[in-house]
């Protein structure tokens, strides 16, 4: 079993099975690495609608729940603010007519200030506005985690500081403000029926997601 797991990338291909986000830069996180490579062999079409994000974006068909061939999947598995800032430019570069952002709880589950993960949001945001400044951007809060389920990986007391910076951006820029931690939550933790292990997403939990954004799809 070691020798397996050793061939397979070690310690990486674990955190892979169970889902553990990387304790290394975005460039040698291989859900990154792999996931960049294929979109830098796709197109994103004109008029396009882009969901960006980690794994929450990525485990749900979003072109399928709201029927639409415009709606593009740019979620990675484990990717934090800084990996969304670096593979920025291909998204931008596109023009979409549309951002729906959710990123930054592997940034808390990997020990990074809130600080920190603020200044990497503001210059995502940043380049967004200046890169394209006719795509409708939409800033989905951060979701918490269910502390009994998962532990103590994150405080989401930081979640919310998070989301109170959060809305100061979009207030900024101009731009939506989307507040899905109160939709999931309850007592400050994900709903416990809502999620598979304390922090990702059952069915159940992406529809309410798409009741609360859909109107800003479809705008």
């Amino acid at each position: 079993l070691t020798l397996f797991i050793q061939k397979q990338g070690g310690i990486n291909y674990v955190k892979s099975v169970l889902h553990i986000p990387y304790d290394q830069p975005y460039d040698q996180n291989p859900q990154d690495v792999g996931r960049t490579g294929l979109f830098k062999q796709l197109n994103i079409p004109e008029n396009s609608i882009v969901f960006l994000g980690d794994s929450l974006t990525q485990r749900s068909s979003w072109n399928e729940m709201f029927n639409s061939n415009k709606i593009i999947n740019r979620g990675i598995e484990s990717d934090t603010t800084e990996g969304v800032l670096h593979r920025l430019d291909d998204i931008t570069n596109a023009k979409p007519d549309k951002i729906f952002l959710m990123i930054g709880i592997n940034d808390l589950r990997t020990n990074q200030k809130v600080s920190g993960i603020v200044k990497n949001y503001s210059e995502i945001l940043n380049s967004i506005h200046e890169q394209t400044p006719n795509t409708e951007v939409y800033i989905q809060s951060v979701l918490p985690v269910n502390n009994e389920i998962i532990g103590k990986v994150v405080n989401n007391d930081d979640v919310l500081k998070l989301n109170d910076n959060l809305q100061k951006f979009a207030k900024e820029y101009n731009y939506e403000y989307i507040d899905l931690y109160s939709k999931l939550s309850k007592d400050n933790q994900l709903k416990s029926q809502l999620t598979i292990d304390g922090i990702h997403l059952k069915g159940e939990g992406y529809k309410i997601w798409k009741d609360n954004i859909k109107k800003y799809v479809y705008k």
